[in-house]
């Protein structure tokens, strides 16, 4: 059985806004930058949570703009980088998320914070599905992140803790990290999976998204990305073939209904060292296969192209790229990033 605050995305987002709401009530430092980019990504998004926290946050970058300018080595992390530059801009000058569709079918987003976002794992070469946990490198664990973990809860004989993603593409994103202090690297187990596969079949209005290694997973500690689906993603679009449709999708996609079926495929690719992303819906698992990853030196997404891009939701790093992009662009940036066929799969 469920709680009930997972089951319902209102009780959900109760809780997920509340606890941002009362971070804007704390007496800011400059050792409180991270909670101050959190809470400028997530206002940036969420139409709502601008409108209460616009003031507030125009006061805080006001009142340590000279301190933060004045900031010890010690403190000058990725955090203070991107604080720096949203004063450099000014904050009352940080675009909101623009959000549009194109053809009544992409999902296409302008988001300017989360190009500041640090890559990490993400920017690697990686030859390998499998990466053992260093729990030097970034991990969930981290004391400064702690205050980010908006709660932990047992969820079908699961501890889990939820964490804010701190730049936000979809509503109410939300890490979801199992067994958190066990330090389980970002590599899919049976339980795990099935884990992923029952929560997104028993919930109402949720969708979870998921990396692996090589697949553009930015953090090495297991993770899951639950969010808010008000409406179907283009994949789910029943036009295409692995929905029952005629037309092929133009990315390598395999869709389960069944969590065995699904989990006997991702054995498959795991022995065959092939990275995947992976949405979970209510009915159905999309799987996709994908090369190691890669910044492609022409794409107009250096963000990568992880699950939510394979989904057909695109976010665009500048102004220009969101106001000018055509399908024409999108299935070439697939194109770009297609599986290659002659691997065999079945």
């Amino acid at each position: 059985m469920l709680p009930d605050f997972i089951k319902s995305d209102f009780k959900f987002r109760s809780i997920y806004s509340g606890y941002l709401i009362n971070l804007l009530k704390k007496d800011f430092t400059v050792k409180d930058l991270g909670i101050l980019v959190l809470l400028s990504a997530h206002a940036s998004f969420d139409e709502d949570l601008y409108k209460v926290s616009f003031k507030r946050l125009c006061k805080i970058y006001k009142s340590l703009q000279s301190k933060i300018s004045a900031i010890d080595e010690k403190f000058k992390n990725d955090d203070y980088h991107i604080a720096k530059k949203i004063i450099e801009t000014g904050w009352e000058n940080i675009h909101k998320v623009y959000f549009k569709k194109l053809n009544n079918l992409w999902h296409i987003q302008y988001n300017q914070l989360r190009t500041l976002k640090p890559r990490r794992n993400a920017t690697l070469e990686i030859k390998s599905v499998y990466k053992k946990f260093e729990k030097n490198s970034f991990n969930f664990n981290k004391s400064f992140l702690q205050i980010e973990r908006f709660m932990k809860r047992r969820i079908a004989g699961t501890d889990v803790s939820f964490f804010y993603n701190k730049f936000p593409f979809v509503k109410a994103h939300t890490l979801l990290v199992p067994e958190q202090e066990k330090n389980h690297p970002q590599f899919l187990r049976r339980r795990f999976h099935f884990f992923a596969c029952d929560l997104a079949k028993g919930t109402e209005g949720f969708a979870i998204g998921y990396n692996s290694i090589g697949a553009f997973a930015s953090v090495n500690h297991l993770h899951f990305q639950l969010f808010i689906k008000n409406e179907t993603l283009p994949v789910e679009n029943s036009m295409w073939k692995h929905n029952g449709g005629e037309k092929k999708y133009p990315a390598e996609c395999f869709a389960f209904t069944n969590k065995t079926s699904s989990w006997k495929f991702i054995q498959l690719l795991h022995k065959k060292n092939i990275p995947y992303n992976i949405l979970y819906t209510r009915g159905k698992i999309y799987i996709f296969p994908v090369n190691f990853q890669k910044i492609h030196k022409h794409t107009i997404f250096p963000l990568g192209f992880a699950w939510i891009e394979l989904s057909g939701s695109f976010i665009n790093v500048s102004k220009k790229d969101y106001d000018r992009i055509t399908e024409k662009q999108i299935l070439k940036e697939f194109k770009m990033n297609k599986f290659p066929k002659k691997l065999p799969l079945k």
